[in-house]
């Protein structure tokens, strides 16, 4: 598959640590893109459609805006996150994103799993579940009652565990989110077997809706459909979403199962998109409750469900969160 002059541009501009969202560099690369283009590259964050050049927000650890390469001592990181990028640059589709970091309340900072680590040989063992998404893409209504709805296209359980202390909180740290995916921020959990998450059938987990956000309160029919929903904060804190572990969870090992419903395109059939995002996690402290009562995730959606098949154009200022009632 080839990669276009742009792309190309776009990764050597990255490769020598320039920014290419300012004509003023010193040590930069000038990459210049049509409006629409900028928006089509928003795999690298441009979220203003006006920008006529790409911003790129692939980070490293550290909240760092740049890629470091030091001499001829390139870090890994840095690599996949590179061959990321290449592989959606070269596929032309339009940007999405993937939960890259999760972190503890105490800081300590595990990966999910980055498309990139199809170059590595072995991949690194993460919590994060392998999905087969190198375009960074969704689920569609038609796979809503098929595997594919459970933890992504052809996911397989991740190989390490977050840990993480009941009632603490963890940090999930996107790519990236375009700003016109708008809708739902839900999260799942599901308790694993005795033998764990690391070789579970994921056809047998059962999750119960521990959270879910939508709208934003106070929202009118005159709100800008891009600042109504909650995805708006979520892009404005840095793509950042925060999970409270139940403090009375008991301890014990499960899958969080994270997922942005986007209905940029629900208006029409089939026209809904989920990104479902699994990660295993060991949880510690806990009390005495044990999740009962939880459901397949090939039976949380339909393609008619209401918040489903939606106008988000409409000046929504109601909006009924698909899937199963809260579990409490």
């Amino acid at each position: 598959m080839a990669i276009s002059a742009t792309a190309v541009c776009a990764i050597k501009a990255q490769a020598a640590g320039g920014r290419t969202n300012s004509t003023k560099q010193k040590d930069g690369i000038f990459c210049p893109f049509a409006r629409t283009q900028a928006h089509r590259f928003g795999i690298l964050g441009a979220h203003r459609r006006s920008d006529y050049r790409v911003r790129f927000r692939l980070k490293p650890p550290h909240d760092v805006d740049r890629f470091t390469l030091v001499s001829a001592n390139i870090k890994m990181a840095t690599l996949l996150t590179l061959a990321t990028a290449s592989i959606l640059l070269a596929s032309g589709v339009s940007a999405h994103g993937f939960v890259q970091y999760i972190t503890t309340a105490e800081g300590v900072q595990y990966r999910g799993y980055d498309p990139g680590f199809r170059f590595s040989n072995p991949a690194p063992s993460v919590p994060g579940w392998y999905a087969d998404n190198p375009d960074i893409g969704f689920v569609p209504p038609q796979s809503f009652q098929n595997p594919d709805i459970i933890c992504h296209k052809s996911s397989r359980p991740g190989q390490d565990y977050v840990n993480v202390k009941a009632g603490s909180n963890i940090t999930l740290q996107w790519l990236t989110w375009p700003e016109s995916h708008v809708g739902p921020i839900i999260d799942y959990i599901a308790p694993c077997p005795s033998t764990g998450c690391t070789n579970v059938n994921k056809e047998e987990l059962k999750f119960v809706k521990v959270a879910q956000k939508a709208l934003k309160p106070g929202v009118t029919s005159s709100t800008n459909w891009l600042q109504a929903w909650v995805v708006d904060d979520f892009i404005h804190n840095d793509f950042k979403w925060t999970f409270t572990v139940p403090r009375d969870l008991k301890s014990g090992q499960y899958v969080l199962r994270h997922e942005i419903l986007a209905l940029h395109s629900a208006w029409d059939t089939n026209g809904a998109q989920a990104y479902p995002q699994c990660i295993n996690l060991n949880v510690t402290g806990g009390g005495q409750t044990e999740i009962k009562g939880g459901v397949e995730a090939t039976k949380f959606y339909t393609a008619e469900d209401p918040g489903i098949h939606i106008n988000v154009y409409s000046g929504l200022t109601e909006y009924s969160v698909p899937g199963p009632a809260l579990w409490r």
